[in-house]
């Protein structure tokens, strides 16, 4: 993960492998909060573990329309070249 976190290109996979990690702790974490009831540390860790799936689930959707943002601007942008024989 923290490999994956240095490189400005796997930033999305890195939130995304959090999100995804996040999100299935915190399911089974529910799971087991309807099957076996509200244990002391199930309650005490609930809310930070939905944080985390909140923050890392926001942060892969900004990071995926920041990349794709940038692959309109640069489509934009070479449509736009004027020829080197036209100046």
């Amino acid at each position: 993960m923290a490999g994956c976190g240095d490189a400005v290109n796997r930033k999305r996979p890195a939130t995304g492998v959090l999100a995804l990690v996040s999100i299935t702790v915190t399911a089974v974490r529910l799971y087991g909060l309807a099957v076996d009831g509200p244990a002391p540390f199930t309650l005490q860790v609930l809310k930070p573990e939905i944080a985390l799936v909140l923050l890392s689930s926001f942060g892969f959707l900004l990071e995926s329309r920041r990349l794709r943002g940038n692959s309109r601007s640069e489509v934009t942008h070479t449509a736009i070249r004027v020829p080197s024989g036209a100046r």
